[in-house]
């Protein structure tokens, strides 16, 4: 997702949790940006992939068979 808050700030990361009055936002592997609505511009989702270029060459056609499907059964976070 693409947050842009009112004062002009950016954030890209997986939507963790859209609550009525913020939301959560994985911006990397240990780090979440809280954000409140009502300091919301615009919302919208990305069309780049957060998958680093690149990381599709080092996996067996099998092995992304298996994170493709894992992906797909994961869920992530409460809504």
């Amino acid at each position: 997702m693409i947050v842009q808050t009112k004062a002009g700030d950016d954030y890209n990361g997986v939507l963790r949790k859209d609550w009525m009055d913020e939301v959560v936002l994985v911006t990397g592997p240990q780090t979440e940006v809280h954000i409140a609505r009502s300091d919301i511009a615009e919302m919208h989702q990305g069309t780049v992939s957060i998958m680093p270029q690149g990381l599709d060459t080092q996996f067996s056609m099998q092995e992304l068979a298996d994170l493709v499907a894992f992906l797909k059964n994961t869920k992530w976070g409460a809504k």
